[in-house]
Protein backbone atom coordinates (compact mmCIF):
# COMPACT_ATOMS: atom_id res chain seq x y z
CA UNK A 1 0.00 0.00 0.00
CA UNK A 2 1.13 3.54 -0.79
CA UNK A 3 -0.35 7.04 -0.38
CA UNK A 4 -0.76 9.11 -3.55
CA UNK A 5 0.85 12.56 -3.24
CA UNK A 6 -1.92 14.13 -5.30
CA UNK A 7 -5.20 12.73 -3.93
CA UNK A 8 -3.75 11.70 -0.50
CA UNK A 9 -5.56 8.35 -0.66
CA UNK A 10 -3.86 5.12 0.35
CA UNK A 11 -3.96 2.73 -2.62
CA UNK A 12 -2.55 -0.65 -3.59
CA UNK A 13 0.93 -0.45 -5.12
CA UNK A 14 -0.45 -1.80 -8.44
CA UNK A 15 -2.38 1.49 -8.87
CA UNK A 16 0.89 3.34 -9.51
CA UNK A 17 3.03 3.42 -12.66
CA UNK A 18 6.44 1.82 -12.47
CA UNK A 19 9.47 3.99 -11.77
CA UNK A 20 12.87 2.40 -11.21
CA UNK A 21 14.13 5.48 -9.40
CA UNK A 22 11.18 5.63 -6.99
CA UNK A 23 11.42 4.53 -3.37
CA UNK A 24 9.08 1.56 -3.89
CA UNK A 25 9.77 1.16 -7.61
CA UNK A 26 6.67 3.18 -8.51
CA UNK A 27 5.75 6.83 -9.15
CA UNK A 28 4.56 9.03 -6.28
CA UNK A 29 1.25 9.89 -8.03
CA UNK A 30 -1.31 7.15 -8.74
CA UNK A 31 -2.22 6.26 -12.34
CA UNK A 32 -5.69 7.78 -11.98
CA UNK A 33 -4.36 11.19 -10.84
CA UNK A 34 -1.65 11.12 -13.51
CA UNK A 35 -4.25 10.42 -16.20
CA UNK A 36 -6.41 13.35 -15.01
CA UNK A 37 -3.34 15.63 -15.00
CA UNK A 38 -2.39 14.53 -18.53
CA UNK A 39 -5.88 15.30 -19.87
CA UNK A 40 -5.85 18.81 -18.40
CA UNK A 41 -2.28 19.43 -19.57
CA UNK A 42 -3.13 18.23 -23.10
CA UNK A 43 -6.14 20.58 -23.34
CA UNK A 44 -4.15 23.55 -22.08
CA UNK A 45 -1.13 22.94 -24.30
CA UNK A 46 -2.50 21.51 -27.55
CA UNK A 47 -2.17 24.77 -29.49
CA UNK A 48 1.32 25.44 -28.14
CA UNK A 49 2.43 21.92 -29.04
CA UNK A 50 1.02 22.11 -32.56
CA UNK A 51 2.56 25.51 -33.13
CA UNK A 52 5.91 24.27 -31.84
CA UNK A 53 5.90 21.23 -34.15
CA UNK A 54 4.86 23.38 -37.15
CA UNK A 55 7.70 25.80 -36.41
CA UNK A 56 10.16 22.93 -36.04
CA UNK A 57 9.04 21.55 -39.40
CA UNK A 58 9.44 24.95 -41.07
CA UNK A 59 12.94 25.26 -39.62
CA UNK A 60 13.94 21.78 -40.72
CA UNK A 61 11.96 21.60 -43.97
CA UNK A 62 15.02 21.86 -46.21
CA UNK A 63 16.92 19.30 -44.15
CA UNK A 64 13.98 16.87 -44.28
CA UNK A 65 13.65 17.29 -48.06
CA UNK A 66 17.38 16.67 -48.50
CA UNK A 67 17.23 13.52 -46.35
CA UNK A 68 14.24 12.31 -48.38
CA UNK A 69 16.15 12.82 -51.66
CA UNK A 70 19.17 10.93 -50.27
CA UNK A 71 16.91 8.06 -49.19
CA UNK A 72 15.31 7.92 -52.65
CA UNK A 73 18.71 7.76 -54.35
CA UNK A 74 20.05 5.14 -51.95
CA UNK A 75 16.90 2.98 -52.20
CA UNK A 76 15.84 3.56 -55.80
CA UNK A 77 14.44 0.04 -56.32
CA UNK A 78 12.44 0.06 -53.09
CA UNK A 79 11.13 3.55 -53.73
CA UNK A 80 10.08 2.76 -57.32
CA UNK A 81 8.40 -0.46 -56.28
CA UNK A 82 6.49 1.27 -53.46
CA UNK A 83 5.26 4.00 -55.82
CA UNK A 84 4.14 1.43 -58.41
CA UNK A 85 2.36 -0.59 -55.74
CA UNK A 86 0.58 2.49 -54.38
CA UNK A 87 -0.59 3.57 -57.84
CA UNK A 88 -1.82 0.05 -58.56
CA UNK A 89 -3.78 -0.13 -55.31
CA UNK A 90 -5.39 3.24 -56.08
CA UNK A 91 -6.44 1.87 -59.46
CA UNK A 92 -7.66 -1.28 -57.65
CA UNK A 93 -5.33 -3.52 -59.65
CA UNK A 94 -3.28 -6.33 -58.09
CA UNK A 95 0.32 -5.69 -59.13
CA UNK A 96 3.48 -7.39 -57.94
CA UNK A 97 6.25 -6.33 -60.33
CA UNK A 98 9.62 -7.16 -58.78
CA UNK A 99 13.00 -5.44 -59.09
CA UNK A 100 14.28 -8.54 -60.90
CA UNK A 101 11.50 -8.23 -63.48
CA UNK A 102 12.39 -4.55 -63.90
CA UNK A 103 16.03 -5.47 -64.61
CA UNK A 104 14.90 -8.10 -67.12
CA UNK A 105 12.71 -5.54 -68.89
CA UNK A 106 15.64 -3.12 -69.10
CA UNK A 107 17.83 -5.85 -70.62
CA UNK A 108 15.06 -6.90 -73.04
CA UNK A 109 14.98 -3.34 -74.42
CA UNK A 110 18.81 -2.95 -74.27
CA UNK A 111 18.58 -0.09 -71.74
CA UNK A 112 17.09 2.17 -74.44
CA UNK A 113 13.77 3.88 -74.99
CA UNK A 114 11.71 1.72 -77.34
CA UNK A 115 10.24 4.75 -79.05
CA UNK A 116 13.26 7.03 -79.63
CA UNK A 117 16.34 4.95 -78.59
CA UNK A 118 17.32 7.46 -75.90
CA UNK A 119 19.35 6.13 -72.97
CA UNK A 120 18.54 9.03 -70.58
CA UNK A 121 15.99 9.01 -67.75
CA UNK A 122 14.44 5.64 -68.57
CA UNK A 123 11.05 4.65 -67.12
CA UNK A 124 9.22 1.37 -67.02
CA UNK A 125 5.91 2.07 -68.70
CA UNK A 126 2.66 0.13 -68.68
CA UNK A 127 2.24 -0.92 -72.34
CA UNK A 128 -1.49 -1.08 -71.66
CA UNK A 129 -2.33 1.71 -69.14
CA UNK A 130 -2.81 1.14 -65.43
CA UNK A 131 -5.67 3.65 -65.50
CA UNK A 132 -7.58 1.23 -67.74
CA UNK A 133 -7.03 -1.70 -65.38
CA UNK A 134 -3.84 -3.30 -66.71
CA UNK A 135 -1.28 -4.35 -64.12
CA UNK A 136 2.45 -4.06 -64.72
CA UNK A 137 3.68 -7.52 -65.69
CA UNK A 138 6.68 -8.66 -67.74
CA UNK A 139 4.44 -8.86 -70.82
CA UNK A 140 3.03 -5.36 -70.18
CA UNK A 141 6.32 -3.57 -69.40
CA UNK A 142 7.95 -1.29 -71.96
CA UNK A 143 11.02 0.89 -71.46
CA UNK A 144 10.49 4.52 -72.46
CA UNK A 145 12.47 7.66 -71.77
CA UNK A 146 10.88 10.27 -69.54
CA UNK A 147 9.80 12.46 -72.49
CA UNK A 148 8.13 9.59 -74.38
CA UNK A 149 6.50 8.21 -71.24
CA UNK A 150 5.04 11.60 -70.34
CA UNK A 151 3.83 12.05 -73.93
CA UNK A 152 2.23 8.59 -73.99
CA UNK A 153 0.55 9.18 -70.62
CA UNK A 154 -2.54 6.91 -70.42
CA UNK A 155 -2.97 6.38 -74.16
CA UNK A 156 -3.43 2.92 -75.58
CA UNK A 157 -0.31 1.79 -77.45
CA UNK A 158 -2.06 1.68 -80.84
CA UNK A 159 -2.87 5.39 -80.39
CA UNK A 160 0.70 6.34 -79.46
CA UNK A 161 3.08 4.32 -81.67
CA UNK A 162 3.09 4.29 -85.44
CA UNK A 163 1.81 1.06 -86.99
CA UNK A 164 5.22 -0.57 -87.60
CA UNK A 165 6.52 0.16 -84.09
CA UNK A 166 3.26 -1.01 -82.56
CA UNK A 167 3.41 -4.37 -84.39
CA UNK A 168 7.11 -4.80 -83.54
CA UNK A 169 6.40 -4.11 -79.86
CA UNK A 170 3.38 -6.42 -79.76
CA UNK A 171 5.48 -9.26 -81.22
CA UNK A 172 8.28 -8.58 -78.72
CA UNK A 173 5.88 -8.66 -75.76
CA UNK A 174 4.01 -11.75 -77.00
CA UNK A 175 7.29 -13.71 -77.04
CA UNK A 176 7.69 -13.30 -73.25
Amino acid sequence: MKVCKECKIEKDITCFHKNKGGKYGVKSICAECKSAYNKIHYKENTEKTLLRSKNRYKEKKDIIKEQHKKYQKANKDLYSRARRKRRASQAEVEENFTSEQAREAMERFNHKCFNCDSEDKLHIDHHRPLSKGYALTPSNAVILCEACNLTKHAKNPEDFYDKDKYEKLENKLRSI
